[in-house]
């Protein structure tokens, strides 16, 4: 029993803990780093990954300008980023790199977490089965933040579970520091709080007040990103019109619908299970931040599964729950062995079912939507010299999307491959603009080009209906179509002159 006063630096008897078994983190990792290592470069950027790219390359000040603008609550990931590139890089690889080291260590985290709510098998079985998801190689392999948030969400768990058995001020102060990186991370991952007070409910009522004061001032230094988020509200309006079906969301902790209902049968099982009801806790990781999100979403509408892929390890731990106490049937000998095979094929079952979903994560195009890539190849192969470029029109919309093709060009073309931007003023990114400054006299910069390419996000049967009222009428009556291509994600068409 805790016997320590809360608030003093020393607890007041011994509530030392068994250190964990080297493998009950060691063997997560390894797994989480041999699966996620695999097709690491092989994708293309697709669009987020793009905006990372371009965050990561351009001048901090420029940078810091578009942030007022845009994306203000990524800012300390793109930071780091940022210095990360101009040390290392910008190939694909070093990208996703950290991300991937980011999920490697989350994968050993949750094993230790396991461990120190329920025990080593607890900890070795979670922290493999996370390792195996495919939607955690997803975000391994992906340059944005979330395995960043996945990484610190479990850490301050982890942080937590120390000072709840020894609370001293250094373990608050340490919980309150990871929290502080869950909320620059990732806002929405702060909802970790939820089931944080479950854990203190359940574990240690009497240190509800201590451990509010230091989540509290854990939760300060994203105050600003939640400012700077609100009013930058509008980049997720288009989420008003999402919807994540139950087979989706299945899926995501599963690795397919199949795979889910196994993991949610495991779970009811660990629910009520557990050293000390560690699946009450894990229970309210695994639920109660959707629920809390799918309150919100009349309001602010954010309901996205790599938003709460900081759920996944809950998930995983309530389903270790489950398998441990599945292997621990003692009902007779037969029921024994039965529930042991029960154990193991559902432990395969996951991970086989999940491959389908890991070998499409690894083609060309990058998480499935765009295969910029392929985009440039078909550029860079076709170009002759003299060719021009041309893209939709940004028009007042901020996040207007023709930086993504222009960025998958600049980023995969060489420059000697690489059709002229005769539209292009000022590049992207400068003065808090995401997109490019063009010149308004588009007769004039399309006089000279005998060939015109045009690109397009996304597929159009015609590539230049909605190319923009200054130029679709224009490019129409001086170019005929000499052939059009559909990259994954893309339209590209090239134009001849009449």
């Amino acid at each position: 029993m805790l016997t320590a006063t809360p608030g003093t630096d020393e607890p007041a008897g011994d509530t030392t803990v068994a250190r964990a078994p080297w493998y009950c983190w060691a063997v997560p990792a390894t797994v989480m780093a041999s699966v996620g290592a695999i097709g690491l470069g092989s994708p293309s950027l697709w669009g987020d990954e793009l905006a990372t790219w371009g965050m990561a390359t351009v001048p901090w000040d420029r940078g810091a300008a578009l942030l007022q603008t845009v994306d203000a609550v990524m800012a300390p990931y793109y930071a780091a980023m940022n210095a990360w590139v101009h040390l290392a890089g910008d190939s694909d690889v070093v990208l996703r790199l950290p991300s991937l080291v980011a999920m490697v260590a989350t994968a050993a985290l949750v094993g230790l977490v396991g461990t120190r709510a329920d025990g080593p098998r607890t900890g070795l079985v979670a922290g493999v089965l996370l390792a195996l998801l495919p939607l955690s190689s997803a975000y391994a392999q992906e340059a944005r933040v979330y395995a960043f948030a996945d990484l610190a969400v479990v850490l301050a768990g982890y942080l937590l579970l120390g000072a709840l058995e020894r609370p001293t001020r250094r373990r608050l102060a340490g919980y309150g520091a990871a929290v502080a990186l869950v909320g620059l991370c990732h806002l929405v991952a702060l909802l970790i709080l939820l089931p944080h007070a479950v854990l203190v409910l359940v574990r240690a009522r009497h240190l509800l007040r201590p451990w509010a004061v230091a989540a509290a001032a854990g939760t300060v230094p994203a105050l600003p990103l939640v400012w700077f988020g609100w009013r930058q509200r509008g980049q997720i309006r288009w989420l008003a019109t999402f919807t994540v079906t139950p087979a989706d969301y299945l899926s995501s902790i599963g690795g397919s619908v199949t795979g889910g209902l196994v993991v949610v049968g495991l779970c009811l099982l660990g629910a009520g299970a557990g050293r000390g009801r560690a699946g009450l806790w894990f229970a309210a990781w695994a639920v109660l931040p959707p629920l809390a999100l799918l309150a919100a979403s009349p309001v602010i509408p954010m309901m996205l599964q790599r938003y709460l892929l900081f759920v996944l390890p809950g998930w995983m731990l309530l389903a270790a729950t489950g398998l441990v106490r599945l292997w621990d049937a003692r009902r007779g000998t037969v029921v024994t062995v039965l529930a042991r095979t029960a154990a193991a094929v559902a432990v395969v079952v996951v991970a086989a079912l999940g491959v389908p979903w890991q070998w499409g994560l690894r083609g060309p195009a990058g998480h499935n939507q765009e295969d910029a890539r392929a985009l440039a190849r078909t550029i860079g192969d076709g170009y002759r010299p003299g060719d021009a470029v041309v893209y939709a029109q940004n028009g007042d919309d901020p996040l207007c999307c023709s930086w993504m093709p222009r960025d998958a060009l600049i980023h995969y073309t060489p420059a000697d491959r690489r059709p002229a931007d005769v539209l292009l003023r000022a590049p992207q990114r400068v003065q808090g603009r995401m997109n490019a400054a063009e010149y308004p006299d588009v007769a004039a910069r399309l006089a000279a080009p005998r060939r015109v390419w045009v690109v397009r996000l996304g597929y159009r049967t015609d590539p230049l209906r909605g190319l923009g009222a200054d130029r679709e009428s224009l490019v129409r009556d001086r170019f005929r179509q000499a052939g059009v291509t559909y990259p994954a994600g893309f339209t590209v068409a090239l134009l001849v002159a009449t």
